[in-house]
């Protein structure tokens, strides 16, 4: 779930609010405020914009999140969340200077990483050793 990557703590926002979610079109919809019970926020998942404080400079928000999980919806401000995504973007930025894929993982998927190459060699060294 990309709120949990991106550390936006919207775990009960996702629960509290999910249904309360209005989608107006196909890229517009509106979250209700977690904190002021009238007001509902405009989201614009075709620019990547929300009508909140934060969303609307072009940061991905927390209203942006509630619309992406409860419907899936893309945007253009998502951050890259993947090892996959972020070396796609150095790619874009630096060509043939970007590089080795390697170099973009997160600390998760490192440690997942490694885990699997302990376990190769730990395999490696008994077969070795028996």
């Amino acid at each position: 779930m990309i709120y949990l990557v991106l550390g936006i703590k919207t775990t009960s926002l996702l629960v509290d609010y999910a249904g309360k979610v209005e989608k107006v079109s196909d890229d517009e919809f509106l979250v209700p405020s977690s904190k002021a019970v009238t007001v509902k926020y405009t989201v614009n998942s075709s620019v990547g914009v929300c009508s909140c404080k934060a969303g609307s400079n072009g940061s991905f928000c927390k209203h942006q999140v509630l619309v992406y999980e409860v419907f899936g919806v893309g945007f253009p401000n998502v951050p890259a969340i993947n090892c996959d995504e972020r070396y796609q973007l150095g790619r874009l930025a630096m060509a043939e200077k970007c590089p080795e894929k390697r170099r973009f993982l997160g600390l998760q998927e490192m440690e997942k990483e490694d885990a699997v190459c302990t376990s190769y060699l730990t395999e490696i060294i008994n077969i070795s050793l028996n």
